[in-house]
C-alpha cells in the first residue's frame, strides 16, 4: 500500500514539473538583421525582458574564435553603452557567428548572424515573426539596389520572388525555413525565417501618464498604475528594475521608490540616474507586460507612446526640446532616417507590424534615446450572429473554468484519498475471509467437545465412511 501511494504522488510531481517553459529572457539585434554587409553599420545587440531592453544581461557568442562575451573576458568583443553591446565595422570573419543571452540563469534562443563581404546579401529579420503578420524578404546589394534574383526556401525557388522580393501575408508556422537570393549562378547566405505564435494576453497592465517613454529630467511628475481590463485597478504593484536591483513602489527599501496615492504611484521629480529602468505591473498573480522609460538631461527627446499602439490605427511620433519646440530632426527608425520626417515629426497611418522597431531623432550630431515602437493586434470580438432575425438569443455559452492551483491539488488529495482507501478495504476484506476458516475449525472442536448429540452425529458418519 505505502509502495502504491509513493507512486501515485511520483507520478504526479512528474506531470507537474514536466510542462513545457518558455524564457523570458531573449536577445534584441538593432537593424533587425541576420545578414549584415562587412563593416556597413554598427550592430547593436541587447537582453530583452519581455519586450524590453533589461539590465542585469550579458551577450555572448560563439564564433570560430571560440566563446567569448561582450565587453569582456578573453574572448571578448564588441563594447558596452548602458544596457547594449554595440560591435561597431563588423568583420566576416570575427563577427559571423552565433549570440545569445544569459540573465537571471536563464538563456535566450540563439541567432546566427552572417557578416558577409558579397556584394548581396538577403535582408531577414534576426528576432522570430509573429504568426498573422505580414514580412517581407528582400535581395539587396552593398549599393541599396534590389537585384532580380529568386528567393529560394529550403533550396527551392519561391513562386513570385523573381525580382527579388519575397511578401509574406499573414505568416504560419509551415513558412518557417532557410531562405536565401539566388540568380542561378551566386547565391547568398542562407538564414533561418522563425515564426513563433504572439504571447497570451494577460489581463493585466502598466499605465504610464503621460504616455510616452522618454522624459526630461525634472520636468514634470511621472504617474503610474495598474490597469486591469482597461480600468484602473486596485491590489497592484508597480515595480521597477534598474541596473540590476528591483523595487517597488512606495516601500521603505533601498531599491523602492515613488510614493503611493490611492491607486497611483507617483515620480514627483523623474530622475536620469535613479528612474531610467524597466517597469512593469504586478497583480492577482499576474504580470504585465515591461516598458523602458528613459530620463534624460539632453537636448531633445522623441515623443514616442509608452503603450503598444493597435494595427490600423495612426501615431504620431515627434521631437521635441526642453522649452516645448519641434526642431527640424530627423526620426530614425532601427538607426536610419525615415523619408518625409526631416521636420521633426512622424505621422504612421494604419499602423502594422512591420512598423515596430527603435525610433529616435537625430540631426546628424545630437541623438535622442533610443524608444520602441511596440504595435499589437486589437481585441479579438465575435463574429456576427447568423440567427434570423425576430428571434431570441441563444444562451450564452458557460465560461470555461479558470486554471487553478488550488483546485488541482484539492482534486490530486481526492484521488489519492479514494486510492488509499480503496487498497485498505480490499485488504480487510481479504484478511477477514481468510480469517474464517479457524474460527469454523474451533466452533466445530467445541462442538465435538462439549454436546452428545454432537458425539452420535459424528459416529453415525464415521461408521458410514468406514463401512
Amino acid at each position: 500500500m505505502k509502495s502504491s501511494t509513493v507512486c501515485l504522488l511520483l507520478g504526479v510531481s512528474v506531470l507537474l514539473l514536466s510542462g513545457p517553459t518558455d524564457s523570458a529572457v531573449s536577445l534584441r539585434v538593432s537593424p533587425d538583421l541576420q545578414q549584415l554587409f562587412s563593416r556597413e553599420s554598427p550592430l547593436t545587440l541587447s537582453c530583452d525582458g519581455d519586450g524590453q531592453t533589461a539590465d542585469g544581461g550579458t551577450v555572448k557568442r560563439t564564433t570560430r574564435g571560440g566563446t567569448g562575451q561582450c565587453g569582456g573576458g578573453d574572448q571578448r568583443f564588441g563594447r558596452i553603452v548602458g544596457s547594449n553591446c554595440i560591435i561597431s565595422n563588423p568583420s566576416p570573419n570575427s563577427d559571423s557567428g552565433v549570440y545569445w543571452c544569459e540573465r537571471s540563469g536563464e538563456r535566450s534562443e540563439e541567432i546566427n548572424i552572417t557578416v558577409t563581404g558579397l556584394t548581396f546579401k538577403l535582408e531577414i529579420p534576426a528576432l522570430p515573426v509573429l504568426t498573422g503578420s505580414d514580412v517581407t524578404l528582400r535581395c539587396r546589394t552593398n549599393d541599396g539596389s534590389t537585384p532580380a534574383f529568386n528567393v529560394l526556401k529550403n533550396g527551392e525557388a519561391v513562386t513570385g520572388s523573381s525580382k527579388g522580393e519575397l511578401i509574406i501575408s499573414k505568416v504560419q508556422q509551415s513558412d518557417e525555413g532557410f531562405y536565401l537570393c539566388s540568380d542561378g549562378l551566386i547565391e547568398s547566405p542562407r538564414s533561418r525565417l522563425r515564426v513563433k505564435a504572439p504571447p497570451p494576453p494577460t489581463s493585466v497592465s502598466l499605465r504610464v501618464s503621460p504616455d510616452l517613454q522618454q522624459f526630461f529630467s525634472r520636468v514634470s511628475p511621472l504617474i503610474l498604475s495598474c490597469d486591469g481590463d482597461g480600468q484602473t485597478a486596485d491590489g497592484g504593484t508597480v515595480k521597477r528594475t534598474i541596473r540590476g536591483g528591483t523595487g517597488q513602489c512606495g516601500g521603505g527599501g533601498q531599491q523602492d521608490f515613488g510614493r503611493t496615492v490611492g491607486s497611483n504611484c507617483i515620480i514627483s521629480s523623474p530622475s536620469p540616474l535613479s528612474d531610467s529602468g524597466v517597469y512593469w505591473c504586478e497583480r492577482s498573480g499576474e504580470r504585465s507586460e515591461e516598458i523602458n522609460i528613459t530620463v534624460t538631461d539632453g537636448p531633445i527627446i522623441l515623443e514616442i507612446p509608452a503603450l503598444p499602439v493597435l494595427t490600423g490605427s495612426d501615431v504620431t511620433l515627434r521631437c521635441r526640446t526642453r522649452d516645448g519646440s519641434t526642431p527640424a530632426f530627423n526620426v530614425l527608425k532601427n538607426g536610419e532616417a525615415v523619408t518625409g520626417s526631416s521636420k521633426g515629426e512622424l505621422i504612421i497611418s494604419n499602423v502594422q507590424q512591420s512598423d515596430e522597431g527603435f525610433y529616435s531623432c537625430s540631426d546628424g550630431l545630437i541623438e535622442s534615446p533610443r524608444s520602441r515602437l511596440r504595435v499589437k493586434g486589437p481585441p479579438t470580438t465575435s463574429p456576427p450572429s447568423s440567427r434570423p432575425p425576430g428571434s431570441s438569443p441563444p444562451p450564452p455559452a458557460p465560461p470555461p473554468p479558470p486554471f487553478s492551483v488550488v483546485r488541482l491539488l484539492c482534486h490530486l488529495v481526492v484521488i489519492s484519498t479514494y486510492c488509499i482507501c480503496s487498497v485498505l478495504m480490499v485488504s480487510i476484506y481479504c484478511s477477514r475471509r481468510t480469517g474464517n476458516r479457524p474460527a469454523v475449525s474451533m466452533e466445530t472442536s467445541q462442538r465435538d467437545a462439549g454436546g452428545q448429540g454432537s458425539d452420535g452425529d459424528y459416529d453415525d458418519v464415521t461408521t458410514e465412511h468406514d463401512f
